[in-house]
């Protein structure tokens, strides 16, 4: 298949995925392979497409294509309008396309890592949705949200997969980016800023941390990223060379508002947002006419408190109720890693068993 040909096919996958077409059918014999070469093609170049995580199925043999996507097209537009207001508010572009270009990957990397906690069971970690909205992700979840928030601020960049050599599971995968700075590719890896994955640098390797994170791997040669993985199509990496000596300190602006971005209006009485200062609190603001339904919960919290079972309150402030934030079930079964056990799903009867028996023993019925 010639070039021309295979940029013919991704115009036409791309357009479906970016529209939501349910299907397209190809004309002409389009082979598995390079189905799934052109969608990893378009995915790894478009991190604004959240709504789709390369599920899908083709029939090679009628040329039909069918995607799955994770939201649906009125729902995707909602968070993208919520994704816009944590990118100019939270994230604050137009300050950041002030700074240097250096100051600017600095910039990225250091927001990311305040905003996210690495969670392997994140739902929908295999894109942007994962860290600008549930604040919860995995490595590929960081670098599409790298590539996306640096192409805001005019940064080229890649994505590179590879694994890790202490990495001992069948298959493990691992994803970083590439960044061009001055002309010169780097390789900077914004997953490894969270100082709980230092077990992954490479063995007597002295963990680099400055304000709580890891820079081990930022702004480093392929060969220093060879010390401690393989990278998957090695030879279609542009040339890395150096690594940075100095390291300008960037201090992230605070956020405008408190609460920004609203993680779900799924319920019935009230909305839940992200606190913008703690990555690990949601808050939740009650509907109109629903103030004494978030008054009554939090009165309940408090005599339920100290439990095993229930999530914890952090009390009301400004008619809003702020609470740790958990991986709904729901959205659990989402993760791209979750995959229970019939012993799992006994664990979580048995939670949930106890959980109740909690709130007996507590007069709450």
């Amino acid at each position: 298949m010639t070039s021309k040909q295979m940029q013919n096919i991704t115009r036409l996958i791309e357009s479906a995925i970016s529209n939501f077409n349910q299907t397209i059918t190809f004309e002409k014999p389009v082979s598995a392979e390079i189905v799934r070469k052109c969608i990893s093609g378009i995915m790894n170049t478009r991190p604004e497409l959240f709504w789709f995580s390369q599920q899908y199925i083709y029939d090679e043999k009628s040329g039909l294509l069918t995607f799955r996507y994770n939201f649906t097209e009125k729902n995707a537009c909602t968070i993208k309008s919520e994704i816009e207001k944590v990118v100019a508010d939270d994230f604050q572009v137009d300050y950041v396309k002030t700074l240097s270009e250096l100051e600017r990957l600095e910039y990225v990397y250091v927001w990311i890592a305040n905003r996210t906690t690495y969670n392997e069971f994140s739902s929908f970690n295999q894109s942007i949705y994962s860290v600008l909205i549930n604040r919860n992700s995995v490595c590929a979840g960081y670098a599409r949200t790298a590539q996306f928030l640096l192409g805001l601020v005019g940064i080229e960049s890649k994505i590179l997969f590879g694994k890790f050599h202490s990495d001992m599971s069948e298959y493990g995968r691992h994803a970083w980016n590439v960044v061009k700075i001055h002309g010169v590719w780097l390789h900077v890896d914004f997953c490894l800023a969270d100082k709980s994955l230092k077990h992954l640098l490479i063995r007597d390797e002295k963990p680099v941390i400055r304000d709580s994170l890891l820079w081990n791997y930022f702004g480093v040669s392929t060969k220093t990223i060879l010390d401690n993985r393989s990278i998957e199509l090695e030879d279609s990496v542009p040339p890395c060379e150096h690594s940075l000596v100095h390291i300008p300190e960037v201090k992230l602006r605070p956020s405008k508002k408190r609460l920004i971005c609203c993680r779900s209006a799924s319920g019935t009485s009230s909305l839940v947002y992200l606190d913008s200062n703690n990555k690990s609190i949601v808050a939740k603001v009650p509907k109109e006419g629903h103030a004494e339904v978030i008054r009554n919960e939090a009165e309940i919290l408090k005599i339920l408190s100290p439990s095993v079972h229930v999530v914890k309150s952090y009390g009301i402030a400004d008619d809003a109720l702020f609470l740790e934030q958990l991986t709904p079930w729901g959205e659990l079964l989402n993760s791209h890693y979750y995959d229970p056990s019939e012993s799992d799903l006994t664990d979580i009867l048995r939670q949930l068993t106890d959980g109740l028996r909690e709130f007996r023993d507590k007069g709450v019925t």
